[in-house]
């Protein structure tokens, strides 16, 4: 932070008399010997206005680096919102965060509690009616043999200034009323531009690279990626709706010093390439993905074995934005937004046009830069230990077998509209199995040969005779896609296999389906209570009219995690998944369970189980 003498920028247009008053205190505060002090930037999904200062204990020889752990160091932010929030009870709140290294002969468990008392004493003049807010004490230690058995505290404490501290920043505002210009902090700042307009990005900084789809230049991209240093931004492109499988089609990676690198990888496993090769070259950097789950199963398919991952999407729900695609994602945080035209594009087509090519390339282009910010900004917030269990939930998931559905057919759509039907339910299922059969043999999305809105009609339906059959007219024609684009155009080429397939074979399928005994008819699965990974029903009208007291607690369970989620600025879905929720409230005697093994169980990471565990212990209790 630059000293309160230094030449400072002038007041920005708009900002309140109190947030500027405000800003006037924290330049004129005392600098504390043996501390070290620097701006820290406010993250715009905290507040409308914010100022932010790190500060550190350091050594005699001052010769530490910020963050080093064996230093006491932390951050304390002022943030003003426009509009007054109810959780706050005022347009002002405070945020700090301190990280306390531990004495062995005190690591032990009440160190936490000790070190809040400690804390406390030091605001002993403040009475309970300037301050109102939360706090969250945590031990930590370390492991492994670098590190010595190192322990510490983290603090991180939430408050609204209340009274008295309203008062002294008024009386500051007063003070400061007949002066012709202020001078600010360097970081003092409003946290968000309304009137900035998003930079339209149309193609990559370094033009659009070609499709590399032979082994001499699979080779060479290797080569390049080995060459080059830092995190690997990654990508695919698949042809889903209009093949049968979710192979990836194409292959998207940049990296620092290689740049931009489109790869085949059909073409490249037909010629035998190693991608043991591509997984040396790139090493253990650190893969950047947007919505990683959706690529990572295709990459284990080729053979790609990335070793440690950065989610942008899982970034951007823990740190509370409400729109979480790319595009939405690189404009808040970078101000540009990228040129989306070809997501349901038939990416097995080739040659690939330049547009689509350029599409591929843009989906890598930000990453790198993306994910510094986002970093940094999970870091300010207290959830870069977070971030970094859901990364390694992320890339463990995505990476392992793939999930199948335990009961593949019942997956078609709105299939519960004839779920109390049970012949109805068997001419669904035989339809679904032979539109699946066949979809398989000809390599073409099942959806192109029979829709699922077409099955259930025939499902209810259930024609016995050919003038009932006819009457279903989606039975009897081609299945056509209508988006008005150039969709439109790449579903025309699959009309000769759609051709094959004719209407005799869907009459056949139902006249076989009728002709089961009800021994053989297929039923809806029903819901067990009491399974420790119970699927709890998701209609809250089953819960309230067949299961009130269940409901009750349910509605109970919700409010305390939605108070967390309030005081930690972390979406509840994020929190804990509302499917672990319902699971849990389901059982008859959840009061006999140990919530915090139950959540585990569900699949909960440790920070969740941590957060909300004792909480809703003592609500079901």
């Amino acid at each position: 932070m630059r000293h309160p003498d230094a030449d400072m920028p002038e007041r920005p247009v708009g900002v309140p008399d109190a947030v500027w008053s405000a800003v006037e205190s924290v330049r004129s505060m005392p600098r504390v010997t043996g501390m070290r002090y620097r701006e820290l930037p406010v993250p715009s999904t905290l507040a409308d206005y914010g100022i932010g200062v790190e500060m550190e204990c350091v050594a005699d020889d001052d010769s530490r680096s910020f963050g080093d752990a064996h230093m006491a160091s932390g951050w304390i932010m002022l943030l003003y919102v426009e509009h007054e929030r109810e959780d706050w009870h005022s347009h002002w709140r405070c945020v700090a965060y301190a990280q306390l290294p531990l004495p062995s002969d005190e690591n032990d468990g009440l160190a936490p509690s000790m070190y809040w008392d400690g804390m406390r004493s030091f605001v002993d003049d403040a009475s309970l009616g300037d301050v109102s807010g939360t706090v969250t004490v945590t031990q930590n230690t370390s492991f492994g043999l670098a590190q010595k058995g190192t322990a510490g505290c983290e603090m991180r404490v939430s408050w609204t200034p209340l009274l008295a501290w309203m008062a002294v920043w008024t009386r500051a505002a007063r003070c400061s009323a007949g002066r012709d210009s202020c001078s600010p902090p360097a970081n003092a700042r409003r946290s968000r531009q309304l009137t900035d307009e998003p930079r339209l990005q149309t193609q990559p900084r370094g033009g659009v690279p070609d499709v590399t789809d032979t082994l001499e230049g699979f080779r060479e991209v290797c080569d390049r990626l080995a060459g080059a240093a830092g995190p690997l931004a990654a990508d695919a492109e698949r042809a889903s709706g209009f093949r049968y499988g979710h192979e990836d089609w194409l292959v998207q990676f940049k990296r620092e010093g290689a740049g931009i690198v489109l790869l085949d990888p059909v073409a490249l496993t037909r010629a035998g390439a190693d991608w043991g090769m591509f997984n040396d070259a790139v090493g253990d950097a650190v893969w950047i993905l947007h919505d990683s789950l959706q690529d990572l199963p295709g990459f284990a398919d080729i053979g790609l074995a990335p070793q440690a991952l950065f989610d942008t999407e899982i970034a951007a729900r823990m740190l509370g934005l409400h729109r979480f695609g790319l595009a939405a994602v690189t404009e808040h945080y970078l101000g540009v937004t990228l040129a989306k035209e070809h997501s349901a594009a038939d990416w097995s087509y080739r040659p690939l046009p330049r547009d689509w090519r350029n599409y591929a390339a843009l989906d890598v282009e930000l990453l790198i830069e993306l994910r510094r910010k986002m970093q940094r900004e999970l870091k300010v917030q207290g959830k870069d230990g977070w971030a970094d269990e859901e990364f390694r939930y992320a890339l463990q998931t995505g990476m392992g077998p793939r999930r199948e559905h335990p009961v593949p057919w019942l997956r078609i759509s709105h299939i519960n509209t004839v779920s109390q039907d049970h012949q109805g339910l068997a001419v669904a299922k035989a339809l679904w199995e032979k539109r699946d059969e066949l979809a398989r043999a000809y390599d073409i999305a099942p959806g192109l040969l029979l829709s699922d809105d077409s099955i259930v009609e025939a499902a209810s339906r259930k024609p016995r005779n050919a003038r009932e059959f006819r009457m279903i007219r989606s039975l009897n024609e081609r299945v056509r896609m209508r988006t008005g684009g150039e969709q439109d155009k790449m579903f025309e080429r699959y009309a000769p296999i759609q051709r094959k397939v004719k209407p005799s074979v869907w009459r056949e399928t139902i006249r076989r389906a009728l002709e089961l005994p009800p021994s053989q008819w297929p039923v809806m699965p029903v819901p067990v209570a009491d399974e420790e990974h119970a699927n709890a029903p998701r209609s809250m009208k089953l819960w309230a009219t067949r299961h009130p007291q269940r409901m009750r607690l349910l509605q109970d369970v919700r409010k305390v995690v939605s108070q967390i989620a309030d005081d930690t600025r972390t979406p509840a879905e994020i929190i804990v998944k509302p499917q672990i929720l319902r699971n849990l409230c389901w059982t008859d005697e959840p009061r006999k369970r140990d919530v915090a093994e139950f959540l585990k169980s569900q699949g909960a990471r440790d920070w969740q189980v941590n957060l909300i565990a004792a909480s809703v212990s003592r609500v079901i209790m």
